[in-house]
């Protein structure tokens, strides 16, 4: 059971370092890119890297009603689709410190158990959160379009939490991966082939958005369910750890500093985070039909 907890938890610490930093490059590389367009390309290299799965995958597709398929489906594209709408139109730490806030929706989802502690836990992430933020007045402030694909894409993402535990049930964690992949490499492939294909050249930094997402971010995706099946509520709670590390990045890779409240909110995140780690059970998966 411990080794198991251990497991959960190295591998949610892992994805959530990925999902971190990845904002960081993607910021950089979307734009003057179609949205659709890299979102193709981003897909089509990670479909290509998870193809030996695909015969499993395919062979128990009927071991999950339609309605799941069709669900996850939309849900995925209109995660991606929001998610990478919001990162052209907001500043990347701001997506990290919003998108962060997330977890407790997945927690209510997840059914799980409420208790006094865990309910400490969760406030004390939220403070931390608040004084990590700590978000200044710009002189041009994100249009309201763009913290509606944030709060959209935030959405949909606890949806993607909820949904896919019913796979989990049928298929393995790199199979998961898998499937998820190549669900969302078919929506933005009718979705590309909808605007005629549109195509325009690229410069370095998409070719390193491009290949940064599609590398990396399928290993996060494994890693998340990995903790997802382990460890659900340290999966979810350690999303707080997000603005944190993304500010570690902007500071490492960015040059950018860190004040004395942001390191105090910080810790109070991890503090939270671990806290939480130990509360509470979800529910199982609900059973399919």
């Amino acid at each position: 059971m411990e080794s198991a907890r251990l497991k959960g938890i190295l591998a949610g610490s892992g994805s959530v370092l990925i999902w971190s930093l990845a904002p960081l490059v993607i910021k950089r590389g979307v734009e003057g890119l179609p949205i659709l367009f890299y979102l193709f390309f981003r897909f089509l290299l990670s479909t290509t890297l998870l193809l030996p799965w695909a015969r499993s995958v395919f062979a128990r597709r009927r071991s999950l009603p339609a309605r799941d398929w069709l669900l996850l489906t939309l849900i995925l594209g209109a995660n991606y689709s929001l998610q990478t709408w919001a990162l052209e139109g907001l500043p990347a730490s701001w997506y990290i410190a919003v998108f962060s806030l997330h977890p407790l929706l997945a927690l209510a989802g997840l059914r799980v158990r409420f208790s006094a502690a865990l309910g400490a836990a969760i406030a004390l992430s939220i403070a931390g959160a608040g004084l990590f933020v700590g978000m200044a007045n710009v002189a041009d402030p994100p249009s309201l379009g763009a913290w509606l694909a944030l709060f959209g894409g935030m959405l949909t993402w606890v949806l993607y939490t909820l949904v896919i535990r019913r796979f989990q049930r049928v298929y393995s964690d790199v199979e998961v991966t898998a499937l998820t992949t190549f669900l969302s490499f078919v929506f933005f492939a009718a979705a590309w082939a909808a605007t005629g294909f549109a195509f325009v050249g690229l410069t370095e930094a998409h070719f390193a958005a491009i290949g940064g997402a599609g590398l990396l971010l399928p290993v996060a995706f494994f890693l998340f369910s990995v903790s997802l099946r382990e460890t659900p509520v340290f999966c979810v709670m350690s999303q707080y750890l997000e603005p944190v590390i993304g500010l570690l990045g902007a500071v490492i890779f960015l040059g950018e500093g860190m004040t004395p409240a942001q390191v105090g909110g910080g810790l109070l995140i991890l503090a939270g985070t671990l806290w939480a780690s130990r509360r509470g059970r979800p529910a199982a998966p609900e059973a399919t039909s």
